[in-house]
């Protein structure tokens, strides 16, 4: 029993150190009062693909925020089949239809690599806002992360807080805590410095862009923000991470559980080894320690039927059902059953991560219709 217990409390500490920040609240963009009135030098790009219901949703958010018009706004379009196009064109956004990527290449990256002659446009010192259609902004959102970007300089990325829909979506509770904590950018003391980068919302400078050899540089890359952020710690520029908690969310998988595996299948195993480093052990020893205290313990005392083990064991379950909440609150809008539950959700993220992996080794994903395959560097 003492075993199962020291993992139990390994993983609840390192639950606690690798999200302090997000707890804190300082590893978030903060709720600081920001003055009215438009950005002037920011350019915001959407990559799309048949997102005509997201990106109404998103464009609506950026025009009640005020800080961007329809002219600073661009769409690319990569091959949808729906009213994607002519949803960009009712909110007055300039429309680029990007080119079919070949077979071994990224979409997403392919598609802005076909347009850095746009994105180039402009003075260094302006921006470039890079945003996924299923993210929304709240009011003054923007310009606290435009704000961020200037004074940190480099690529500044933002996982958004994870708006779901139901319990079947909050199956995502771990892909999302245990990936945040294996980024070591959410530790004590840490300004949010790190190899992993989100790709939901990103910003940098133009001249910066043109540094790192932007999208054109890793349009071999399936995880296109995971390269972009390679691309430019190795032009020696900081990467920086934050949580959107109070001001930039997503609806990731709307569809339900089916959406959500197909989702996660194509990163979590390809995110993990592409972003390697000491901080993963964090990842590593949240996840025996849930998997402790919410399978092996429970199981190991139903079968032996002793009391006292019993009760030992449903007060961890109660201390991980209790740290989880306090930990994911911040990071997503979870349903309290999977809370209550946290084995399901931890099991899910087990079986996805199996089929990741399977997937890495045989050479090839699959995502909205297209079969990616993974080349060497990938």
């Amino acid at each position: 029993m003492w075993p199962s217990l020291l993992t139990d409390l390994i993983g609840l500490v390192a639950l606690v150190v690798g999200s302090w920040r997000i707890i804190s609240g300082s590893g978030s963009l903060g709720d600081s009062p920001v003055s009215s009135g438009r950005i002037e030098d920011i350019r915001v790009v959407i990559p799309a693909r048949d997102e005509a219901e997201n990106l109404s949703r998103l464009l609506t958010s950026l025009y009640e925020d005020g800080s961007v018009t329809g002219p600073s706004i661009i769409v690319v379009d990569d091959g949808s089949t729906d009213a994607t196009s002519a949803v960009a064109h009712l909110f007055g956004c300039k429309v680029i239809d990007a080119p079919e990527p070949e077979d071994t290449s990224n979409g997403k990256s392919s598609a802005l690599a076909s347009i850095r002659s746009v994105l180039l446009e402009g003075p260094d010192s302006g921006r470039i806002t890079f945003v996924d259609a299923d993210v929304t902004f709240g009011v003054g959102s923007l310009k606290r992360l435009y704000q961020r970007s200037l004074d940190l300089g480099g690529l500044v990325s933002v996982q958004p807080y994870h708006a779901t829909g139901g319990f079947s979506e909050s199956m995502a509770i771990f892909f999302n805590v245990v990936s945040l904590v294996a980024t070591g950018a959410f530790v004590p003391r840490s300004k949010g410095d790190t190899k992993a980068i989100f790709g939901p919302v990103l910003i940098c400078g133009i001249g910066d862009y043109r540094r790192s050899g932007g999208h054109s540089a890793v349009v071999g890359d399936v995880l296109d923000d995971v390269g972009l952020g390679r691309a430019f710690r190795e032009s020696g520029q900081p990467t920086t991470l934050f949580v959107g908690h109070g001001s930039i969310e997503f609806r990731m998988y709307p569809g339900g559980f089916g959406d959500l595996v197909s989702g996660f299948r194509k990163n979590i195993a390809l995110g993990a080894r592409s972003t390697r480093s000491w901080w993963s052990i964090l990842g590593f020893l949240v996840v025996m320690g849930a998997l402790s205290a919410g399978v092996v313990e429970p199981l190991r005392s139903v079968s032996t039927h002793g009391a006292e083990r019993i009760w030992v064991t449903v007060v961890a379950y109660a201390v991980w059902v209790v740290f989880l909440w306090f930990v994911a609150r911040r990071v997503g809008r979870f349903s309290l059953l999977s809370y209550l539950l946290f084995p399901f959700p931890l099991l899910v993220f087990l079986m996805v991560l199996a089929i990741s992996t399977v997937d890495v080794f045989g050479g090839k994903v699959k995502w909205k219709g297209r079969t990616i395959r993974l080349g060497p560097g990938t």
